[in-house]
């Protein structure tokens, strides 16, 4: 039988196999089972540059994913949590240690509400050596094993991913900043706006970059993206001089350029999480003691509020210097977001249909499909817990946290996180980390679902440390 280099048509190769396979199957014995196999399997081998299929391999797995499957639940779920604590102690006895050596949580927010900053001089020299020493302490953590529950054995140690350690961006005015000495002081967003100069904000982000990078922060949230619609400097919703203007399309230029200045400048090792997505501009009353209200639908949405945040999401994370990072989502409700000004969402951290609506718009779909990252805003704010029950009552902390996972949040940002049930905020974390982590064993979807948050985190974390964590 001879063979042209072209493909058999696929009849001709279908009864070559089922001849040769008739034979083999006869014989009287001749030939053993294991020889028909060889048989068969040769015969195929030999007609695959004919009949031109062939093997599918697996896509190769990245390092995130080769990550991920080392990783235990409670490791998987710790990398969605984002903890504030109290001071500067993280000796053994503190929760802060406990949350990062056993829960593996995924970062901390420095705040100067929180004691974590000391006064001058010695704010730049003690803050360093804190954020240097909550990274080695995670490391630390990664390489010592620990006992078995009985005590009997040890267990393998944690996969070692570093910490976020995060600033809340608010430049300005003394009462509004974080860091009260020792960076460079930068202007407010409003005065930035006022110069109508990119490479003005350019500049500041680079200056606010190259500083916090040195420090050793790697998350910044902010600057905001929010769009002043009204023209007084205060106004209900509370935005002061935290807004570049009331120009959309300057706002999200302003916002491209100071971000790509804090990539810049810190080499790529700050991840930046723009302020307030989907944009609080024409809220009604501040966002700290209450759900904000917006009375716009989509359409009017993506004209105005949204369009800076699309500037700023126009690509892949980590391709451009000006793409952010991720968003930080906050608590903001809509009122005739479908059209019927009657209808009033929930606020969008916590509304899954809302919030996926939202992300299915493009570039937003894409960016976040190609690893970019959204965080809600802290889920112990007071304005949360007058939306559960407006009588301050109660709090089921777990359940807002799953809520909030639940409509898109990758990381999960609590601060005041404290149940109406518990009598210290450390208690409800560690029983929010343990809800999850049960969560994730009888629920395939709710696994799935994290595996997902933490690849596009494991990612982000990757992209900061060169691809390798060592």
């Amino acid at each position: 039988m001879k063979f042209s280099r072209k493909k058999l048509r696929i009849a001709n190769w279908r009864e070559l196999i089922s001849s040769t396979i008739l034979f083999a199957s006869r014989g009287d014995g001749i030939l053993t089972f294991m020889h028909k196999i060889r048989l068969f399997l040769a015969v195929v081998i030999f007609l695959q540059p004919f009949i031109g299929f062939t093997a599918s391999a697996a896509p190769p797995r990245d390092t995130a994913e080769q990550l991920l499957e080392t990783m235990t639940p409670e490791e998987r779920v710790g990398q969605l949590f984002i903890v504030t604590f109290k001071g500067q102690n993280i000796e053994s006895d503190t929760p802060i240690y406990e949350l990062i050596t056993d829960y593996n949580i995924s970062g901390v927010l420095l705040e100067r509400s929180s004691d974590n900053f000391s006064p001058a001089p010695d704010t730049i020299a003690d803050l360093a050596e804190l954020i240097s020493s909550l990274q080695i302490l995670r490391f630390e953590s990664s390489q010592l094993s620990a006992l078995d529950a009985e005590g009997t054995g040890s267990v393998a140690s944690p996969v070692y991913i570093p910490l976020l350690v995060g600033l809340n961006l608010n430049a300005g005015p003394e009462e509004e900043r974080e860091l009260l000495s020792g960076l460079s002081q930068i202007p407010a967003e409003m005065a930035i706006g006022a110069t109508w100069d990119e490479q003005v904000a350019y500049e500041l982000g680079s200056i606010l970059g190259s500083e916090l990078e040195a420090l050793g922060f790697n998350l910044i949230i902010g600057p905001s993206l929010d769009v002043l619609e009204d023209p007084q400097i205060t106004g209900v919703g509370d935005l002061g001089t935290r807004s570049f203007g009331g120009d959309p399309y300057w706002v999200g230029l302003l916002g491209e350029e100071f971000i790509s200045g804090l990539h810049e400048a810190s080499a790529g090792r700050i991840s930046v999480f723009p302020k307030h997505f989907p944009g609080l501009g024409s809220s009604d009353r501040p966002i700290a003691e209450e759900v904000a209200t917006v009375r716009k639908s989509l359409e009017q949405l993506k004209q105005i509020e949204l369009a800076p945040f699309f500037t700023v999401t126009s690509g892949t994370p980590g391709s451009m210097l000006g793409i952010a990072d991720g968003l930080l989502a906050a608590h903001i409700r809509y009122q005739g977001f479908q059209g019927n000004i009657r209808q009033t969402t929930r606020p969008v951290s916590l509304d899954q249909q809302a919030f996926n609506q939202l992300m299915s718009l493009e570039p937003l779909a894409a960016w976040h499909q190609a690893g970019g990252v959204v965080m809600s805003d802290s889920l112990g704010s007071r304005a949360i817990r007058r939306f559960r029950d407006p009588t301050e009552q109660t709090f089921q902390a777990h359940l807002v946290a799953r809520d909030a996972f639940l409509a898109g949040n990758d990381l999960l940002l609590v601060k005041d996180f404290r149940d109406s049930n518990d009598s210290d905020e450390f208690t409800t974390i560690k029983d929010t980390l343990t809800f999850f982590a049960n969560r994730y064993r009888e629920d395939s979807l709710f696994a799935q679902r994290v595996n997902d948050s933490v690849l596009r985190i494991l990612r982000m974390k990757l992209r900061l440390y060169g691809g390798t964590f060592n």
